[in-house]
């Protein structure tokens, strides 16, 4: 798509919030369009609009929940069986 894509203030909203799915269904309902056409209208509008791409965040709490736990068990084997 070479076109300028405008899309209601509501679906751009959605997309400044980072809530592509959201931007979706919103103009699913506003245009009665079908998934796929809105979809690739959203990815359009993103290609044409880079500073709204949505930036996926790495989940960095399960490397560190892994610490704790074995810190936990460390502590809990040296009380209950090295304490004597």
């Amino acid at each position: 798509m070479n076109e300028r894509i405008f899309l209601d203030s509501e679906v751009i909203e959605e997309l400044e919030q980072g809530r592509k799915i959201g931007a979706i269904k919103i103009l699913r309902i506003k245009k009665s369009m079908g998934l796929k056409d809105a979809k690739e209208l959203v990815e359009a509008y993103l290609e044409q609009n880079p500073y709204l791409k949505i930036e996926k965040v790495k989940n960095t709490s399960g490397p560190i929940i892994l610490l704790a736990i074995i810190f936990i068990a460390y502590a809990l084997y040296r009380i209950l069986f090295l304490s004597k």
